[in-house]
């Protein structure tokens, strides 16, 4: 199973959206070992919707998945617009119905990854990370990892668990919505809200969610695309920030890992910051190509240039999209 999982985010209206998204093949050597993954891309996408410059941001593990992933992207195709945009994208690759919880216990018992992350071992930090990013997405949840609960000091993979299955059986909602609910399930507040211009709701509240409420927030999401197939429902679940990946990357990034800390350049931009001032050409071509779009041709193409100098193979490609 190979799942695109930017679609459970809010739509940006200002982007292109999908005409065509090609899977990847699932790599036979990984399928034989059982592997279980993901890939997170960034693209270059020119007006007539075709993807040009690609790379990874990040994957786990490396260099399993990678090359299915960018060969498939390569071939998608989106609408076509006035302007070039940059776009991201998450490959999620599982068999047998999913990631199992247990295989990511294992793995991180196996390599000792939650014992060596505590101690401060940035590679050890960067693939837990990973790992989290990873079941965290999968799981299917809404996560909210609330600053004020204390660090974790072993590891609590319940929150993955698979919650009952909850549905929003009203006609006329698109958009993306937080919402608070009572035990019957009806909801009782609008906590945050994103509704599409086509919405023919624009009040949840009164409304009820159908089946065994587990948790008094849920997250509803339909959006405008090819790949709608109804309201997504998903329970919102409070966790110590140790469980996220993000948490862990960000420690590893702050070790001196590069690789953390590229992909914490392609969340927080004081890490963007840190990595242009440090030359590195991957950020460079990214952030420099992101500049151009913005109207800062002269500052976006000496990145690239600087890119293209240390054969950041990209670079050159961008440049060529962006003259």
């Amino acid at each position: 199973m190979i799942v695109p999982t930017d679609l459970d985010k809010p739509r940006d209206e200002s982007l292109p959206q999908p005409l065509k998204r090609v899977n990847p093949e699932y790599p036979p050597d990984a399928a034989k070992r059982g592997q279980f993954g993901y890939v997170k891309l960034r693209f270059l996408v020119d007006e007539q919707g075709e993807v040009t410059a690609i790379d990874t941001i990040d994957a786990y593990p490396q260099k399993v998945f990678e090359r299915a992933s960018i060969r498939a992207v390569k071939r998608w195709r989106y609408e076509p617009s006035a302007t070039k945009h940059l776009m991201t994208v998450r490959l999620d690759y599982s068999l047998s119905g999913g990631v199992k919880i247990s295989a990511v216990e294992q793995t991180v018992a196996e390599h000792n990854l939650w014992d060596y992350a505590i101690a401060g071992s940035p590679q050890h930090q960067l693939a837990l990370g990973m790992l989290l990013s990873m079941v965290d997405i999968q799981s299917g949840h809404g996560f909210w990892y609330n600053p004020e609960l204390p660090l974790s000091a072993t590891p609590d993979f319940s929150i993955f668990e698979e919650r009952a299955s909850v549905k929003a059986d009203f006609d006329g909602f698109w958009g993306y919505a937080v919402v608070r609910v009572a035990k019957d399930g009806t909801i009782t507040e609008q906590l945050s809200t994103e509704f599409e211009a086509r919405s023919e709701i624009t009040n949840l509240v009164g409304l009820t969610l159908k089946g065994k409420i587990e948790t008094d927030v849920y997250r509803l999401h339909r959006r405008t695309d090819i790949y709608s197939r109804g309201i997504n429902v998903r329970p919102s679940v409070e966790a110590s920030r140790t469980m996220s990946g993000i948490y862990w990357w960000e420690q590893s990034a702050r070790n001196g890992n590069r690789h953390a800390q590229r992909i914490m350049a392609a969340y927080d931009r004081q890490w963007e910051d840190y990595l242009v001032a440090e030359k590195d050409a991957e950020v460079l071509a990214w952030a420099g190509s992101r500049l151009i779009l913005e109207g800062d041709h002269e500052k976006g193409m000496q990145f690239l240039e600087q890119a293209i100098a240390q054969n950041y193979a990209p670079a050159s490609e961008m440049k060529k999209q962006l003259m």
